[in-house]
């Protein structure tokens, strides 16, 4: 059986710009596909059960306990050198946004994956919530 893959992207903000949202898929598959991503650096869980994933560019995909998925771009330099902080990638646009404006889009444009406890695919000791 074939994993779940989505859908490719022409992103130009780095890795996780490259591929499609992840909207409604369960967390395990989720991680299944990020986990087994040919470019993953590092896979850790928090404490409070947030997922991250952090790829050899250094873009970013955090899975907060919620299901809500945040996508920081590779970095960003302003003129000067000074590494622009706090942004974030709208997947269905594929802009990059402050932080500030990300948290101001409409659920429809948010990701979300589905946190379902009752999967059997999920490992219940991987710090889910």
């Amino acid at each position: 059986m074939s994993r779940r893959q989505p859908e490719r992207l022409t992103g130009s903000h780095g890795v996780v710009s490259g591929f499609g949202s992840l909207n409604e898929w369960l967390l395990s598959e989720a991680d299944a596909f990020l986990s087994d991503h040919p470019e993953l650096y590092r896979r850790s869980v928090t404490p409070g059960g947030y997922f991250h994933y952090e790829f050899s560019d250094r873009s970013e995909i955090w899975i907060r306990n919620t299901g809500q998925v945040i996508r920081l771009p590779e970095p960003i330099y302003a003129e000067d050198g000074s590494r622009i902080s706090w942004l974030r990638l709208n997947i269905t646009t594929g802009d990059v946004l402050p932080s500030d404006d990300w948290h101001k889009l409409p659920l429809s444009e948010q990701e979300w994956v589905v946190m379902n406890n009752d999967d059997p695919n999920t490992d219940s000791n991987a710090g889910m919530v």
